[in-house]
């Protein structure tokens, strides 16, 4: 039985890829277009090429984190909206330390900026999780507000203390060298955070799988009275759960500045925040499978570049694509749920 729920489960996000794409390519036909030529374009654009691939994994290691960050805290039931706003924190604490700790060994320098990052984006996650333990706010408001915050704080840094030139675009200075991500490929624009976030994955996989921290986050998510019956400290496993979580949202944004940006502008994160809600989702929480539905909803967003190039097709039809797979998703899950307690059920009586 376990065998079968571990098949259905895993044949899931495949039946949803699938149900999206035909939904998707009745879609292109209704414009006019083919759905073959589309789809051709689309995988030609994300991966056809060396060029093409390594531009999709740089799209791809945003989304790992900030999906590694909603998944975290959703291991212990807690729904992290904030990981956008956690993103904007770690993007400019690690600018900060990049653009103005001159003189420093590029093998200090980089991690020290990285660790700012981290903790910028673990300390706005704190805020949430306090107000939940304290104050039994909804972490999802609170987590939504947050975000608009950050971004407003961002917005008033670089336009003011933070700005390079005030004549010319809103923008910080430039990262030192000493502070940048090493590019792996001669020639391409992939850098050392893809090997960072597949550490991550790595780590978050090590710390549900065989930690003991783990386990007690789990079991809060499970069901919280009975965990706190056992003699686990919930409030602590929703505080360090929320952190984590913040700082796996802040690495994404440290990471995007010290790898593929070089400084910080307005807007730099075309909602990744939000995208990876979809990827955690999408890998029903599982390390391996936010990866492969990170550098899925990654080839989506640079295929849909080349699909708008070459066709007329709008670039949105890709956004309704990633919808339409989540949503499914999230129905495939509550149906295997359905039968499996229907299976349990049988196996009583």
């Amino acid at each position: 039985m376990r065998l079968r729920q571990k098949l259905i489960a895993a044949a899931m996000p495949a039946l949803a890829i699938l149900a999206a794409l035909l939904i998707v390519a009745v879609m292109i036909a209704g414009v006019g277009e083919s759905p073959a030529e589309a789809y051709r374009i689309l995988a030609q654009g994300a991966v056809g090429d060396w060029r093409s691939l390594t531009d999709t994994l740089v799209k791809t290691v945003p989304l790992i984190f900030t999906g590694l960050s909603f998944a975290f805290a959703a291991k212990c039931n807690i729904w992290n909206i904030g990981a956008e706003g956690q993103l904007y924190m770690g993007a400019v604490a690690s600018t900060a330390v990049g653009v103005y700790c001159t003189g420093l060994p590029a093998l200090l320098h980089l991690p020290l900026a990285l660790l700012a990052g981290a903790l910028a984006g673990g300390l706005w996650a704190s805020i949430p999780a306090w107000l939940k333990v304290r104050f039994k706010i909804n972490e999802v408001v609170s987590t939504i507000m947050l975000n608009y915050t950050a971004i407003l704080i961002v917005s008033a840094l670089v336009y003011g203390p933070m700005i390079e030139d005030p004549f010319k675009s809103p923008q910080t200075c430039k990262i030192l060298p000493t502070a940048r991500l090493p590019v792996l490929f001669e020639g391409t624009k992939l850098h050392a955070g893809i090997l960072l976030a597949l550490l991550a994955c790595v780590l978050y996989h090590l710390i549900f799988r065989h930690m003991l921290f783990g386990y007690r986050v789990s079991a809060v998510g499970k069901n919280r009275e009975a965990a706190r019956f056992s003699g686990i400290s919930v409030e602590r496993s929703i505080c360090m759960s929320m952190i984590i979580a913040g700082v796996f949202g802040g690495l994404a944004g440290a990471i995007e500045m010290l790898g593929t940006n070089g400084l910080l502008i307005i807007g730099f994160s075309p909602e990744y925040g939000s995208d990876g809600i979809a990827v955690a989702l999408l890998g029903q929480l599982e390390a391996v499978g936010i990866f492969l539905s990170a550098f899925l909803l990654g080839a989506l967003r640079l295929g849909a570049t080349a699909l708008q190039r070459k066709t007329d097709i709008p670039q949105q039809m890709i956004t309704i694509m990633q919808g339409i797979i989540v949503l499914f998703v999230i129905a495939g899950s509550a149906i295997g749920r359905i039968l499996q307690n229907r299976a349990a059920k049988k196996e009583v009586k």
